[in-house]
């Protein structure tokens, strides 16, 4: 009978296009398991798994799962991915692994069949360019619905992830950028090619490197193009030029500007209209996948160890009890909200173990479900 990706479910006729549980169509690359549980115990598996032990709330009170797959450019993937920047530079005091640990966390990756893999040609421990590239080029496997996504555009001057600084294009610079990233990963065409910081540009130069960009997809040296920390505005200008499948913004519980429409700076501060349209519902509106980063703290929670200022999931106490009732990790449902809250949203976590891959991939197994209520208590945040 047909597996369900999201809820494991697997009593639905074979003529059927979609589960009868969850509605999910039947359209990833994922397979049957050799030991599909039956519809009793996917049932109370979900049951224990969201609610508290006093609860009386039922299968039928919770939403409908998020869909199984995106469609980034033409290409359906599992919105679920892995930052490689932990593997290359030294993004705690913990260091990064060596050599070989990274080429083995890469491949149980690539093993999972995790949809996307981000990765940046300025991703390198000093004098080593293009250092995660060419770990990527070693290792890649062809999978089914994955892709590789990597960056151009920015330096890092030191070994920590807080030493970056924009890199500008020269003219004509940006199919030397392609055609190097292509190199080191062994590919004809690269699944997605991003500009690393998009704010850092005037209308004028950022229109000359966009059509740049669209001279290498036409020629097929890239498949799609993204934009990274980009404002609205920027956005669709770059659509007017050429199509654009994927942005990568930051956010978090406690920086939400991506679902914002931000004005201009007033007294040095950025304002934001809530209730306007953002970067986020830009791309869920207009089919583009989003890439959130930061999501569990980013540079802030590692860096202000010690000092005033230091935020991560564990701060917000909803967060953990609700975790703590649905038997998951805060990491790991904070990834569920998102991905309930933005359908958009592809998950990019940065790994230097891998357990937090193995966490990722049980949120994509498994089954995180949310009601209205516990939506609207997140959200609150």
């Amino acid at each position: 009978m047909p597996h369900c990706p999201i809820c494991l479910f697997t009593e639905t006729p074979l003529s059927s296009s979609s589960c009868s549980l969850c509605d999910t169509p039947f359209d990833t690359p994922f397979e049957k398991p050799s030991d599909s549980p039956s519809i009793s115990s996917v049932n109370s598996s979900i049951l224990s798994r969201n609610s508290s032990s006093n609860s009386l709330t039922s299968l039928l009170d919770y939403l409908p799962p998020p869909p199984s797959t995106l469609t980034l450019g033409s290409t359906p993937i599992s919105p679920y991915g892995i930052g490689t920047l932990p593997l290359s530079i030294s993004y705690s005091s913990s260091g990064r692994p060596p050599r070989p640990s990274a080429l083995q966390i890469l491949q149980h990756a690539f093993k999972l069949n995790v949809g996307y893999i981000d990765t940046g040609d300025s991703y390198h421990p000093g004098d080593d360019p293009g250092y995660m590239e060419s770990c990527l080029g070693e290792v890649r496997t062809e999978g089914v619905g994955q892709v590789i996504g990597t960056k151009g555009g920015m330096e890092l001057v030191g070994s920590k992830s807080t030493d970056w600084r924009l890199r500008k294009f020269r003219e004509g610079e940006v199919r030397e950028f392609v055609e190097g990233s292509r190199r080191r990963l062994g590919v004809e065409s690269l699944g997605v090619w991003s500009f690393h910081h998009c704010e850092g540009y005037g209308e004028e130069e950022f229109g000359r490197l966009v059509r740049e960009a669209k001279e290498c997809k036409e020629e097929g040296l890239v498949e799609n193009i993204g934009l990274c920390n980009v404002r609205l505005d920027q956005l669709e200008f770059a659509r007017s030029i050429v199509e654009i499948a994927a942005v990568q913004n930051q956010w978090n519980l406690w920086n939400r500007e991506a679902e914002f429409e931000i004005d201009e700076e007033v007294g040095g501060k950025r304002k934001r209209k809530v209730g306007k349209r953002g970067v986020l519902r830009y791309c869920q509106e207009n089919g583009i996948v989003f890439f959130p980063y930061g999501m569990f703290g980013g540079v802030k929670a590692r860096y202000a160890e010690g000092r005033p200022g230091k935020v991560s999931v564990y701060d917000f106490k909803t967060v953990v009890n609700m975790a703590e009732e649905k038997g998951v990790s805060p990491h790991q449902l904070v990834m569920a909200y998102v991905r309930q809250k933005w359908n958009c949203v592809c998950l990019i976590v940065g790994c230097r173990k891998k357990e937090r891959i193995d966490e990722l991939v049980k949120i994509r197994d498994g089954l995180v479900l949310f009601t209205e209520g516990e939506m609207e208590v997140l959200d609150a945040i």
